[in-house]
């Protein structure tokens, strides 16, 4: 009967252990990076490039009063999200109206994160992946910044800032401005150029940036304005080397980068506790094998010998 008892003990550790290995392995690393964020921007890029993470997108717009998205500059925004990502549904959603006692002149990054927390209405979940955008007045700390992006979904859009640029030219339309903002800083979110891997089109002068060696990029780093002259709309496509960086990041893999590692510790760990606690049952088990020969011996044949000597003496 305990011997029994031991197999079924055995087999139970066996099969907590396998089960562990595979919760482990499925669920540890994304939970590592989850609460740590640690995901590489390539990693980033692949959950707005491909369907693997997320197989819908919705961008979310919040805006100053007088500072809306311009439709045009939507239009061709989506436009581009289509080209080049896997997605099966793409949804731009207008949000709220930022009120007028939470603008700045003068913005930083804890204006951002205040902003969001309290305007943001969508998060990602579940198969749907959430950029959101921030569309505001005033300027970058104090710097001719007309956009930005940060932690893989956020931008940021000074809308004053594009208007006052193209006020300065002649002919520059505010719509293919904030075209070519909105596509730069969302190819950033997706890791373009030169994060997690070297590139070599990245410009030395402003790292991160194209240097439109194959071309005008809207990767370049500026809007060119012409004061009181006509000047050149910005680009608002990817040069043939961005587009093959998009590709390269779309299938990029590290097995071996420093969440996998921990990942495979865990496993290894698990593993060797599992393997302890069967060596550990199946040693119990040969004593038990011994205590129950020692204590059956002495009463199915001993006794029985003593107990014909005693017959017979008597």
């Amino acid at each position: 009967m305990k011997s029994k008892k031991k197999a079924g003990l055995i087999t139970v550790i066996i099969a907590v252990t396998v089960i562990a290995l595979i919760l482990t392995y499925t669920f540890l690393p994304a939970f590592i990076k989850d609460r740590g964020n640690l995901y590489n921007a390539w990693e980033k890029g692949q959950w707005h490039l491909t369907n693997d993470d997320y197989d819908e997108l919705l961008i979310e717009y919040d805006h100053v009063r007088n500072f809306p998205p311009n439709y045009t500059a939507i239009n061709n925004f989506d436009s581009v999200l289509r080209e080049y990502t896997d997605k099966e549904e793409i949804t731009h959603q207008m949000g709220d109206v930022i009120s007028y006692q939470d603008t700045k002149s003068v913005y930083n990054e804890r204006d951002l994160t205040y902003l969001e927390e309290k305007y943001r209405q969508e998060e990602t979940k579940d198969n749907t992946l959430v950029i959101y955008v921030l569309y505001l007045d005033g300027e970058w700390k104090k710097e001719e910044v007309l956009g930005l992006s940060y932690r893989g979904t956020n931008i940021v859009v000074f809308k004053e800032m594009i208007m006052a640029s193209a006020a300065r030219s002649h002919n520059l339309e505010y719509s293919s401005i904030e075209t070519s903002v909105l596509i730069h800083e969302w190819g950033h979110l997706i890791g373009l150029v030169g994060r997690d891997y070297d590139s070599e089109h990245e410009d030395l002068d402003y790292p991160h940036h194209c240097n439109e060696e194959a071309g005008r990029c809207v990767m370049a780093a500026s809007v060119e304005i012409k004061v009181n002259g006509r000047a050149q709309a910005p680009p608002t496509e990817f040069c043939e080397l961005c587009q093959a960086d998009i590709e390269k990041i779309r299938t990029m893999n590290d097995p071996w980068g420093p969440v996998e590692i921990m990942t495979y510790i865990a496993i290894g760990g698990i593993s060797l506790i599992g393997l302890t606690w069967v060596i550990s049952v199946g040693k119990n088990k040969e004593d038990d094998w011994y205590e129950e020969s020692d204590q059956y011996d002495p009463y199915s044949t001993d006794m029985d010998y003593e107990k014909d000597d005693e017959e017979r003496y008597y």
